[in-house]
């Protein structure tokens, strides 16, 4: 993504049955990209991908600034919220924010 893209949207997908609605957490961790300069300053939180439902979109605004910047890099965290739910091969991403200043 690159600054004035505004967002992030991150589509978190669900394995196997959709008859229940599961829930699931999820938390943004700086790296080069700090949180609050760089991504919104928000999070933790607690997503529902309903019954029937494959996919839910978490939405990450970012901070479009005119300072010059290298490119960075936050990190998005997943974690189950309920019991008997596991993770599958990917339960976190790597978010590259391009400076286009």
């Amino acid at each position: 993504a690159t600054e004035s893209d505004g967002s992030v949207r991150i589509v978190v997908e669900r394995q196997g049955s959709m008859q229940h609605a599961t829930t699931f957490r999820w938390n943004l961790r700086s790296n080069s990209a700090e949180q609050g300069t760089d991504f919104a300053g928000i999070g933790p939180g607690t997503e529902q991908i309903p019954a029937g439902t494959r996919t839910a979109t978490l939405t990450i605004p970012l901070v479009s600034d005119a300072v010059v910047e290298n490119t960075e890099v936050f990190l998005v965290e997943i974690e189950p919220g309920q019991s008997g739910v596991t993770l599958g091969e990917r339960s976190h991403a790597a978010v590259i924010v391009v400076d286009d200043d």
